[in-house]
């Protein structure tokens, strides 16, 4: 298992998980003489699993064989339209690559100073908010065309490099790497801050597998669908909203 363990990691293979039975392997046998297992699962390549994030593996039922069919499916549900469309609220995070930040620190002391109310729930609350609010725009500021300077600075690294024999070349070299190092280290702590990945290699900065990684801890957390009282699969959003409300009314 350790050399089949290494032929994964060399080919930058992932497991994409699964919904349903946690099993795909059984001995058919009973009592205390049944074994069950996960032996099958369904691999990807970090590129693929970027192109396709929605997609899924079903354990479905078993039927004759000891092992359970796979169903690698691509979600791809469209928004519905009408009065049950909401736009969805994103939850506000701290970005730990805001610490040390002077204009972060700045923009919670100044919200944090500001005279309001007397110290209740309330005015703490409409601090809270308001120092979110600010702290995101600020962020999209500083950050938003991170992706796109990236690239720019990549391609005048470049230039740079095909001509060495300027005299100014070494300096603009280093200046140029710099630049490009600060905005990878930003990246891989944002990405890893999602990921839950708790190893790094030593200075690789592969940011792709944290985007991964987050990719599928989000696509864990999605509820796909729910049983009804009568065992029917639901998936669409009225019908799973339906399950939830039957449920906790019973």
């Amino acid at each position: 298992m350790v050399a089949f363990q290494g032929v994964l990691d060399y080919c930058n293979f992932i497991d994409m998980g699964f919904k349903g039975d946690q099993y795909t392997w059984w001995n058919k046998q009973y009592g205390a003489s049944s074994v069950m297992e996960r032996l099958d699962c369904v691999l990807c390549t970090l590129n693929w699993r970027t192109m396709f994030s929605n997609a899924i593996v079903h354990h479905l039922a078993c039927e004759g064989s000891d092992h359970w069919p796979l169903l690698l499916a691509n979600i791809n549900k469209k928004t519905p339209s009408g009065k049950d469309s909401k736009k969805r609220t994103w939850r506000f995070h701290f970005e730990e690559l805001w610490v040390g930040q002077n204009e972060c620190a700045s923009i919670i002391e100044k919200v944090w100073d500001r005279n309001t109310e007397a110290n209740t729930i309330t005015s703490v609350n409409k601090k809270l908010e308001n120092c979110a609010d600010q702290l995101r725009a600020w962020s999209k500021l500083k950050y938003g065309t991170q992706q796109k300077d990236l690239d720019k600075l990549r391609s005048e690294l470049g230039l740079i490099q095909r001509n060495l024999s300027l005299p100014d070349a070494a300096e603009r070299l280093k200046v140029t790497e710099d630049k490009i190092n600060k905005i990878l280290q930003d990246q891989e702590i944002y990405w890893k801050q999602r990921s839950w990945a708790s190893w790094l290699k030593w200075r690789d900065r592969n940011t792709r597998f944290f985007h991964c990684k987050a990719s599928q801890r989000q696509s864990r957390n999605k509820i796909w669908g729910l049983i009804d009282n009568n065992g029917i699969w639901r998936d669409e959003k009225h019908e799973i909203e339906a399950v939830v409300v039957d449920y906790f009314h019973n």
